[in-house]
């Protein structure tokens, strides 16, 4: 009996203990989770060492939502911040007050690299010199997307694709409609 009562003793320590840190973690993740339903990148392949200009689109499920867009790691780390996310004509916007809020920016990344973007609720809080505070993002979501970095293939690579098609093509087979 004995026994019993010191692990239930043991685990309202633990619970008080942990249990500040663990709302703490709460709180941060729901501020941080933005209204929206997809995060789209264009273009999602760009070529290494070129200054590519990408245009970051997210569908906010609010109309009065602050969004800001945050390069991400792999695991989710905030690396750096690009900016807030507008809704009314600038930073690549292109339809004022519809809800699609835009951001337009210019990649130049190393090639084989796969850049990840994802976007936060901003509430004004948020700098690029305390951003590096908040807590990993869930990298699965639809407030996240990537971007690919490949190298320009040369000419003689393109040729020999163009070559290795004609030596192998595809049989093609007629298109038949069903009804």
């Amino acid at each position: 009996m004995e026994t019993f009562q010191a692990k239930n003793r043991m685990k309202k320590w633990l619970a008080l203990l942990f249990m500040p840190a663990a709302a703490q973690l709460a709180s941060a993740a729901t501020t941080l989770t933005p209204p929206v339903t997809r995060l789209q990148a264009f273009p999602t392949e760009i070529f290494a060492q070129e200054g590519t200009a990408v245009l970051f689109t997210a569908k906010a499920t609010r109309k009065d939502a602050k969004l800001a867009l945050i390069q991400i790691d792999a695991r989710g780390a905030p690396l750096h911040y690009i900016g807030i996310m507008t809704d009314d004509k600038t930073f690549g916007d292109r339809v004022r007050a519809d809800g699609i809020y835009s951001r337009k920016m210019e990649i130049n990344g190393r090639r084989g690299t796969t850049l990840h973007f994802a976007v936060i609720t901003d509430e004004g809080q948020i700098s690029p010199e305390n951003f590096h505070s908040l807590p990993p993002v869930a990298v699965q979501g639809p407030w996240t997307t990537q971007v690919e970095v490949a190298l320009r293939p040369t000419f003689v690579q393109l040729l020999h694709n163009v070559w290795d098609r004609l030596r192998n093509p595809v049989e093609r087979r007629p298109e038949t409609a069903t009804y």
